[in-house]
């Protein structure tokens, strides 16, 4: 087994099982703490829209062969990312409490996007040299369905897993603070000096 193999192995059956877990635990974190009557649906959209942000991202490095170009779609949608997780916890601190818990598991929901993007940039190196015009390839920039696909088995894994405990979650989590809010049952925010982070 070469360095390589041990790289795509720690990045598909450690790095991205850890991040969904850690997604699925962020929404049992939002239900424990209410947020449909403290931040509503406001919060629950970011969360969705930081899922589209990262999904974006998962799928293209799980499908298409990882270039130079998608190499700067992967950067570009994890500083998207990054900024819309700061909005998001802006937001949070400043309406409701946030627990420590909570703020454990944004620990991992931030450092695991890195630590794919860092696995994947090591495992198509001469490809991130090439974006600097360094190496010996040049820079790829063809969009492309992967040479060698990822087993059909481990995609319908992953992905059923990501559904069942990322996207449901935070779908009934937004359909609750809809319904929250049409019934005028929202709380007060909390004044930003008394909302923990």
């Amino acid at each position: 087994m070469n360095l390589e193999n041990v790289i795509e192995g720690y990045l598909l059956y450690f790095v991205l099982p850890i991040w969904v877990l850690a997604g699925a635990a962020d929404a049992l974190c939002h239900k424990r703490s209410h947020i449909e009557v403290t931040t509503g649906p406001l919060e629950s959209v970011i969360h969705l829209l930081m899922m589209a942000e990262v999904g974006a991202g998962v799928l293209a490095a799980m499908f298409l062969e990882v270039n130079g170009a998608i190499l700067l779609f992967l950067g570009a949608m994890w500083l998207l990312h990054e900024v819309t997780s700061y909005w998001d916890l802006h937001y949070a601190a400043s309406n409701r409490k946030v627990e420590p818990w909570e703020q454990r598991v944004h620990d991992y929901l931030a450092l695991l996007p890195l630590v794919a993007l860092v696995l994947v940039t090591l495992l198509s190196w001469p490809q991130f040299l090439s974006i600097f015009g360094l190496g010996s390839e040049p820079f790829d920039g063809s969009i492309r369905l992967k040479a060698e696909p990822l087993s059909a088995t481990y995609v319908l894994l992953l992905l059923g897993a990501i559904f069942c405990f990322n996207v449901l979650p935070y779908l009934l989590e937004l359909g609750r603070g809809i319904a929250a809010a049409k019934r005028g049952s929202t709380k007060e925010p909390l004044p930003a000096h008394r909302a923990g982070r």
